[in-house]
């Protein structure tokens, strides 16, 4: 049956969140450690893959702005936690959208794409 293994989940989540620290420029460890309220060592210890306690998974995602999902476990992506909140005119139009062929979907992502501001 395959699968990861514990320790290279662990590893992944590291390189998550050093991914994370990177694109958020965050260099300051100590900074975050006082805003997550935990020593700069349990940072530098998560960073290398250990184990973090749910609550300071979920201060950490917040001081971040990241998601759990993607931190945790690889799902999706670092900002798919912020939500795009969708009109009812954008529901209709995906709805008519999904009832057209394919075909004429293709193009009319095209004929948008021309006319839509950059």
């Amino acid at each position: 049956m395959g699968g990861t293994s514990p320790s290279e989940q662990d590893a992944g989540r590291g390189q998550r969140l050093e991914e994370a620290l990177r694109i958020r420029k965050i260099k300051k460890m100590y900074a975050l450690a006082i805003e997550i309220g935990v020593n700069e060592s349990a940072i530098s210890r998560w960073r290398r893959g250990a184990p973090i306690a749910t609550e300071n998974v979920i201060k950490l995602c917040r001081a971040l702005d990241i998601s759990a999902d993607w931190l945790l476990l690889a799902r999706g992506n670092m900002d798919q936690h912020i939500s795009l909140t969708v009109n009812h005119e954008e529901r209709t139009l995906l709805s008519l959208t999904r009832s057209l062929p394919s075909g004429f979907v293709f193009h009319f992502n095209r004929a948008i794409e021309a006319i839509a501001p950059d």
